[in-house]
């Protein structure tokens, strides 16, 4: 669909169509952008490919090639349109489909013949476009990655940090920052902070398996991964990789402004603990608010988040002694912390569970070990209520998580503290006695009314 009008949109053939009317009607606007190469398709289609297989044909149609399979016009011209094909070739057109130029030849390194698998025109430069190709078919598993900004007259290769052996997908620009490119590859998922001279991997938890398409949310800023076979992955708020910077990562320590607010979410509960042993469901984002910040070094005593009402005595305060170097994350579920007594009962009585819990003979040593660190950290917790809260979800997982009704189930601190309300809270981060000041703000779900 073009960037410019909805109502328009293109489709690949060997030729490119358009249609202005989505899709009622369709005009050709270009000549044959492919090869032409009549081995690659059968007598029928005016080539030389024989049917081989005896009873079975192997020329079937599905085998076809000198297609078009990746479009993409400039966000910021109308008309100036890249197209990529199965069978190697790179075409380019900047005034709607009038005239055409192939500015493969230009690309070097790459077989001919190799699939181009993604053409990305700019938004943020009218000469600047992005291409990758994948071999895998003809047993060539380098990943290829080219930049453009002189409208195809020369490439650069942006390959770097990508590992061999990974034939590479497609590639995506972000919406904000236009050094920021996101790649998907046969296995993993890849990142860039400067226009493809680097990349780094953000598969994170995600398994290991081929990623053939991106999009990036333009109004809530996630990064969607689609795999083969493998479903959706979101990656919730990309803000915090839109602003590391160099000049960010020089620092020794930045609390980044959250770039969208926390949202209390109307609560529609279906009932009941089964939806049967073929039942399905994916994982919501996270509930809350999502905090980010960066650390150059791991510091050497714990860092501490705290969520404040400068209205009221009322706050929340994270001990992130998991925090390490690079972007971190922590996810505010939007409730302050009860009153200590509170925090200190459930310490009390955590530590009763996990005495008698020691002498079961039906769990392991491993989980006795769990335990008995468990009952240290609840010393070391005090009153801080998210770090008991932490302990007790590993108490519980160990405890009751055998069977029965618990099995299977998460569990959340008790006697959670007052959950806020719309409006706007002070964030604090402290890292080695440094302290660094932030906001976030938090609204009720649009389906709601504020009051």
């Amino acid at each position: 669909m073009s960037p410019h009008n909805p109502q328009t949109i293109f489709f690949g053939g060997n030729h490119l169509f358009k249609s202005t009317d989505r899709g009622d009607r369709w005009m050709l606007i270009s000549p044959d952008l492919t090869t032409k190469d009549k081995t690659k398709f059968g007598a029928r289609d005016g080539g030389t490919d024989k049917p081989t297989g005896g009873i079975t044909s192997d020329v079937t149609g599905a085998e076809t090639h000198c297609t078009i399979i990746t479009i993409s016009e400039s966000p910021r011209v109308p008309g100036l349109i890249w197209v990529g094909t199965d069978d190697g070739n790179v075409q380019l057109t900047r005034n709607g489909g009038v005239n055409w130029t192939n500015v493969r030849p230009n690309i070097k390194g790459v077989p001919p013949g190799t699939w181009c698998s993604r053409v990305e025109a700019s938004r943020f430069d009218d000469a600047t476009c992005y291409v990758t190709f994948d071999g895998h078919r003809s047993d060539d598993f380098h990943p290829y990655v080219f930049k453009t900004t002189d409208y195809g007259k020369t490439w650069t290769a942006a390959s770097a940090g990508i590992p061999d052996g990974q034939p590479v997908y497609v590639i995506r620009e972000d919406l904000v920052s236009k050094n920021l490119l996101f790649l998907g590859t046969e296995f993993a998922v890849y990142f860039s902070r400067d226009a493809g001279a680097t990349w780094s991997g953000l598969s994170l938890n995600m398994p290991t398996v081929a990623f053939h398409d991106l999009f990036i949310h333009p109004r809530d800023n996630d990064l969607i991964a689609a795999t083969h076979g493998r479903g959706l992955w979101i990656l919730d708020d990309i803000s915090a990789l839109r602003k590391a910077t160099d000049e960010v990562l020089g620092q020794d320590v930045v609390l980044f402004e959250p770039a969208k607010a926390g949202t209390r979410w109307l609560r529609i509960a279906r009932g009941g603990y089964s939806r049967g042993d073929l039942f399905f469901k994916g994982e919501n984002p996270p509930d809350g608010a999502l905090l980010h910040f960066y650390l150059k070094a791991k510091p050497e005593t714990p860092a501490t988040l705290e969520v404040a009402d400068l209205a009221s005595p009322m706050k929340t305060t994270f001990i992130l002694d998991s925090a390490g170097p690079g972007i971190n994350r922590v996810v505010w579920d939007l409730r302050f912390d009860p009153p200590a007594a509170t925090t200190q009962t459930l310490a009390s009585n955590l530590k009763r569970q996990i005495e008698p819990a020691l002498q079961r003979t039906d769990l392991t040593d491993e989980q006795k070990a769990s335990l008995k660190q468990a009952a240290a950290d609840l010393e070391k917790a005090g009153t801080n209520f998210r770090k008991v809260s932490e302990i007790q979800r590993t108490v519980f997982a160990i405890i009751r998580g055998g069977g029965g009704m618990f099995a299977g189930m998460s569990f959340r601190g008790m006697g959670g503290g007052q959950a806020v309300g719309p409006g706007t809270y002070a964030v604090k981060l402290t890292v080695g006695g440094k302290t660094y000041t932030g906001k976030v703000a938090v609204r009720l779900d649009p389906m709601q009314t504020e009051k």
